[in-house]
């Protein structure tokens, strides 16, 4: 379990690097590279515990549905952490807006569906961690 945490949260501060990437060319939000890092590392580590009953007693193949679900709360939980608790000034309605923005986005746009392929294989890496823990406990 704690390193299936510490996995989630070394993806998650990767995925933060890119979300604010992202975020800088497409919304001309100025993000240090360093909050987008931490709301990302924050983000991957609330998805992992949101999601545990779902690794602890699901199937390889269900994780395709789990997929999008967490892609679309991690890009809300993302831009809340991150303009939420390091640029507070942005207010409510800038976290609505981007939030909306990235989720039309994510949809409509086939260059960013790479993203779900990309969720998947991280949502897999967790599953297989938290898999083969609970095997070690139950021998134990």
């Amino acid at each position: 379990m704690k390193l299936a945490i510490i996995a989630s949260l070394l993806t998650g501060a990767i995925w933060g690097l890119l979300g604010s990437v992202l975020y800088n060319e497409t919304f001309n939000v100025e993000i240090e590279s360093l909050k987008g890092i931490t709301s990302g590392a924050m983000t991957g580590g609330l998805i992992t515990l949101i999601f545990l009953p779902i690794y602890r007693f699901t199937s390889k193949k269900n994780l395709i549905w789990v997929t999008p679900v967490s892609l679309y709360l991690s890009i809300f939980l993302f831009t809340f952490i991150l303009l939420g608790v390091f640029y507070p000034a942005s207010g409510m309605n800038e976290v609505i807006r981007i939030v909306g923005l990235s989720w039309w986005g994510l949809t409509l746009f086939f260059t960013l569906w790479p993203l779900f392929a990309l969720s998947c294989l991280n949502h897999l890496a967790i599953w297989n961690i938290i898999q083969k823990a609970d095997q070690v406990r139950m021998r134990q």
